[in-house]
């Protein structure tokens, strides 16, 4: 296992929070930016919901593709809140509710580890990882190590 990053996902509102959303027990009523049926952060988003005791179908709002939509939706007022990335979000000038990080691996074979030496390699770059540590919600703790699974 090829251990990549760790982002943080959490719930986008507008600057000063209005409506006071602390978690995914406030989303029953709002009008809720998600991403669409099949992608992993609706999956998270419907996760989050269930174990807040709200149903997922109780929740409405647009479907859309990308993280970037979800937020453009919530700084345009067209949406309540939204689920997504911490990632670039300042810009916007949107506020962030923290809820959980998410691993980003790679599994792949042992013969395939010669191929993915470039990448490692990137990981360990310091310009690199300032890079990507400077977008803000990214952990590179483990970035680049590689684990093995046994079954």
């Amino acid at each position: 296992m090829l251990h990549l990053w760790r982002r943080e996902q959490g719930l986008l509102v507008p600057a000063g929070n209005p409506l006071g959303i602390t978690g995914p027990g406030d989303l029953a009523g709002r009008v809720v930016a998600r991403r669409e049926v099949g992608a992993g952060t609706r999956v998270l988003l419907d996760q989050l919901l269930v174990a807040s005791d709200v149903a997922p179908h109780d929740v409405a709002g647009p479907e859309l593709h990308s993280h970037l939509e979800i937020a453009l939706a919530v700084a345009a007022g067209i949406a309540d809140v939204g689920l997504g990335l911490r990632v670039g979000i300042t810009e916007l000038r949107l506020e962030f509710v923290p809820l959980t990080w998410e691993s980003h691996d790679i599994a792949l074979g042992r013969a395939a580890l010669g191929a993915v030496q470039p990448l490692v390699a990137a990981l360990h770059d310091p310009t690199v990882r300032d890079s990507i540590l400077a977008l803000g919600g990214y952990d590179l703790g483990r970035a680049g190590g590689v684990e093995a699974v046994h079954p």
